[in-house]
């Protein structure tokens, strides 16, 4: 397993898509995959292509935290897509994209509990380590279509070294939590199967939104029900997570009693 790359003819040879993955770059090392993705949609790459690298240089996730990249170890990979959505949809695909992952790997490593820490991170249940994270950005292709490239970083079978020492006793990987090595590309394929399955239910809603997805997500989510803070710009707020509306927001119960909604922010969870 050590040396299962992958490439454009593993991951195809197992991919069950239609169009998520058809068309397909890979590449040994690379700054970023979002940014290769990019200038490919400025060139008039179709929806659904995907970059994926063995390892990369200048990896980043949510508020341009670093993402660690080494080779031959996790998946690092960046879809384009063009949703049949409006642009005011768009946030909503990370969550989607979260809950695909979340499919995938109950599938894979059924003996690993997963949830989701809005608004999308995969951690573990129990020792709420940090599995994956996913940054989307918007894009415009070509012809001045808008769309989303989801970068997904999966830490697939990366051990505790190969960490760097300041994310050990918060990241953690697939083989970390089950002792065994994964198919990087069969992970990929599932995850692509699996996330084509949820976009094409979401934009059957009209407009999409993520009620018809409310218990699972529900089922998945991390904060329901926790005091929690969640800072915005150096501005914190405090309250009870009660879950998400229809447009993925984070509902939060203040302490008399009033629902805020959230909109975007970094959210933990408060020990007292």
């Amino acid at each position: 397993m050590e040396h299962d790359m992958p490439n454009v003819s593993n991951v195809q040879g197992l991919l069950k898509t239609r169009e998520l993955g058809c068309t397909m770059a890979f590449e040994a090392c690379i700054d970023s995959t979002n940014r290769l993705a990019k200038v490919l949609a400025a060139d008039g790459r179709p929806h659904g292509t995907t970059i994926v690298a063995d390892s990369q240089t200048a990896g980043r996730g949510r508020l341009d935290h670093r993402w660690s990249s080494p080779a031959g170890k996790n998946l690092y990979v960046s879809i384009l897509l063009k949703p049949k959505a409006s642009s005011e949809s768009f946030p909503q695909i990370p969550l989607l994209c979260a809950l695909a992952l979340r499919r995938t790997l109950a599938e894979l490593a059924p003996q690993m509990p997963m949830g989701i820490k809005w608004p999308n991170d995969l951690q573990t249940r129990e020792t709420r380590r940090k599995l994956s994270g996913i940054l989307c950005e918007g894009v415009f292709f070509n012809q001045g279509e808008h769309g989303v490239v989801a970068g997904i970083g999966i830490n697939v079978n990366a051990t505790e070294s190969d960490f760097p020492v300041e994310l050990r006793t918060y990241a953690t990987s697939m083989k970390m939590e089950t002792g065994t090595d994964f198919s990087r590309s069969l992970v990929l394929a599932e995850f692509l199967g699996h996330f084509e399955k949820v976009l094409d239910t979401w934009e059957m809603s009209n407009p999409p939104s993520l009620e018809q997805f409310s218990s699972e997500w529900r089922d998945a989510d991390l904060l329901y029900g926790c005091q929690i803070a969640i800072d915005q710009d150096g501005r914190q707020q405090e309250g009870r997570a009660v879950g998400i509306d229809a447009k993925g927001h984070l509902l939060l119960e203040d302490a008399s009693g009033s629902i805020r909604i959230i909109h975007a922010g970094d959210a933990h969870i408060v020990r007292r």
